[in-house]
């Protein structure tokens, strides 16, 4: 072929259609495309960032105003709204006087004091209150410097109702008050010794104790001086001339383990044979 020909076929090809132009671009939208993936991938990124801010700034929130703090709780909710308090009514209890036997002759006085609806109270029961009152003689131990052990008396008001001589028996054995205490007398009868029964037959007064009343801790002096407060108490009454002690409603021969003798009565003469 020669030139001219050659020349022809070129003028003869067709024209680059806007096609094909668009084709060639192709590759630069691919490019833009590729850029705007890469910054929404970026931008999913900092989501889990963002969230987490958030949640680090409520808890400073937290911390900084409290729980009860408003301000949190309208970041939480602005909707809900915490139920009301009811506020309960106030109970007032109302103490009642104590009762306290200050002397011997003094009764206690109760008060009463009214109920509201919450308090409800039994009713108390009604007190028996003697209908006597005698002046009796009680003896109890005092022991000197050179540790001789002598009897000394005192005179006391004794309430009683149908029994003086039991209730006399029962105030000896509470011991001596504040002021004979503060003279030097004292009660060597054994601690927590109880008087069971009492009875009045022929002049004789049996007195029952408890077990409790057979152990001195002060040995054969103490024996002595406990029997010395009973038998010359219960003789101020002149109905009782002399005095048996039971233990636990039997008659023993002798009081503990120094073997101080009680199988028989016993009088205030019967301590001059020691």
């Amino acid at each position: 072929m020669n030139r001219t020909e050659q020349e022809k076929n070129r003028q003869k090809k067709p024209a680059p259609s806007k096609k094909n132009s668009g084709k060639k671009r192709a590759p630069q939208k691919k490019g833009i495309i590729r850029k705007k993936s890469s910054e929404e991938k970026s931008n999913k990124s900092l989501i889990p960032l963002l969230i987490i801010l958030i949640i680090l700034l409520i808890a400073t929130l937290y911390l900084t105003f409290g729980e009860s703090s408003s301000f949190l709780s309208s970041l939480i909710s602005k909707d809900t709204e915490a139920p009301p308090t009811i506020e309960r009514p106030e109970i007032i209890q109302t103490e009642l006087p104590s009762t306290e036997e200050k002397d011997d002759d003094t009764f206690a006085v109760t008060k009463e004091v009214p109920l509201t609806e919450e308090e409800s109270l039994p009713e108390p029961e009604a007190t028996a209150t003697p209908a006597k009152e005698m002046k009796s003689r009680l003896f109890f131990v005092k022991v000197n410097d050179e540790g001789q052990i002598s009897i000394k008396s005192i005179i006391r008001s004794i309430p009683y109702d149908t029994a003086p001589l039991t209730e006399t028996m029962r105030s000896l054995m509470l011991g001596p008050d504040r002021s004979d205490l503060n003279k030097g007398l004292l009660n060597l009868i054994p601690q927590n010794s109880e008087l069971l029964s009492v009875k009045i037959s022929g002049g004789t007064a049996f007195l029952d104790f408890n077990e409790n009343f057979r152990y001195n801790s002060l040995g054969f002096e103490g024996y002595k001086a406990q029997l010395m407060q009973i038998v010359y108490t219960a003789t101020e009454f002149d109905s009782v001339s002399n005095v048996q002690i039971l233990i636990q409603g039997e008659k023993l021969d002798y009081l503990g383990a120094e073997g101080v003798y009680i199988g028989a009565p016993i009088d205030r003469d019967y301590f001059n044979t020691f």
